[in-house]
């Protein structure tokens, strides 16, 4: 197992207002806890504000987790110090979600895929072209953008350089932060074929996240579902269809159907997303959930084994059908 992560939690505290007022906080990732084989995609989808991005900056251990413990290869990453967690940085990288922000403007294509190389002090200055101008290739860019500046190139060739840069060190985990939400949905297609293809060209294994189910389902091999800081669901992609969470159901109603015969019927859920300072109790999702029970408030769901590769965090998930019974009912024009 590359990547194993045992209950993650992290709260932010919040800054107290008046004397008189209790010391709040953020719940953004509360008891996460899966695995991650090597060579495989892991997708994780949910809605903006589900704590996804938190959880991906505590695996890259920009932040530190206030309980839980992450694996890498067997070695604890989260009791190591910055000294000693220096040199395995090289073996997990990260793609950004903004590919305008994330490249310094001031440096060129060529300075910035160098710089992973000299932090780290991997080979000799004289062969740093050959590494960068191997990179370029592989992500499809031509050899005279070596010389060029971010503001030269378009959304998806700078999206391009991220993914180069992130593969300078030829990392073993690659954690992609939504790297296609910010592109056209033409360039979205190529960036997610050009990830596919360097990982079975690197032997790469990624964690994908994003908040589009179809995306998530064409590139990963398994599915992890997040709602306010829980893993609510986790499912293969094959068999996504026999989702049993209604939080996952809503998500699989909004993915488009490209049929004209067949008006799928939409799962739209009521109410607002509860407050992360402020939840719900019990079951996170029971205030949009169109089966809660007085039970829903009174228990916390744990992710609970429906098959050997499908976990379900509900405890009325012997009552919620599966997705495939609820497409049953979409019209037929």
């Amino acid at each position: 197992m590359l990547l194993k992560v045992e209950n993650i939690v992290k709260h932010f505290p919040l800054p107290r207002g008046w004397w008189w007022q209790k010391k709040s906080k953020v719940q953004a990732v509360n008891d996460v806890s899966f695995s991650l084989e090597g060579g495989k995609t892991l997708g994780l989808v949910g809605e903006s504000g589900c704590g996804k991005t938190t959880l991906a900056r505590l695996l890259m251990r920009l932040i530190a987790p206030d309980s839980g413990k992450i694996y890498l290869e067997g070695e604890e990453l989260t009791s190591l110090k910055e000294s000693k967690l220096r040199p395995l940085r090289k073996k997990f990288q990260m793609i950004f979600q903004d590919p305008y922000s994330s490249l310094n403007p001031r440096m060129t294509v060529g300075q910035i895929l160098t710089e992973p190389l000299k932090v780290h002090g991997m080979g000799k200055k004289a062969g740093y072209l050959n590494r960068v101008q191997e990179m370029i290739d592989k992500v499809g860019l031509s050899r005279n953008a070596y010389g060029r500046y971010p503001h030269e190139f378009s959304g998806g060739q700078r999206q391009r350089v991220g993914i180069a840069r992130s593969l300078m060190l030829y990392p073993k985990l690659v954690i992609a932060d939504e790297p296609v939400s910010a592109l056209d949905v033409s360039i979205q297609a190529q960036i997610i074929n050009l990830m596919m293809d360097l990982q079975k060209d690197m032997d790469l294994t990624y964690l994908f996240i994003a908040h589009d189910l179809k995306v998530v389902r064409h590139i990963s091999q398994r599915i992890l579902v997040m709602y306010l800081g829980h893993i609510v669901e986790e499912i293969d992609s094959e068999h996504l269809e026999s989702a049993r969470h209604p939080y996952t159901h809503a998500l699989l109603s909004a993915v488009p159907v490209p049929s004209p015969q067949v008006a799928r019927k939409k799962i739209v859920l009521t109410g607002d997303v509860p407050s992360p300072i402020n939840p719900p109790s019990g079951c996170s999702f029971r205030t949009r959930c169109p089966y809660a029970q007085e039970i829903c408030a009174e228990k916390d769901p744990f992710l609970d084994s429906l098959h050997d590769d499908h976990r379900v965090a509900c405890l009325l998930v012997k009552e919620v059908p599966p997705f495939s019974d609820l497409e049953k009912n979409s019209e037929t024009r």
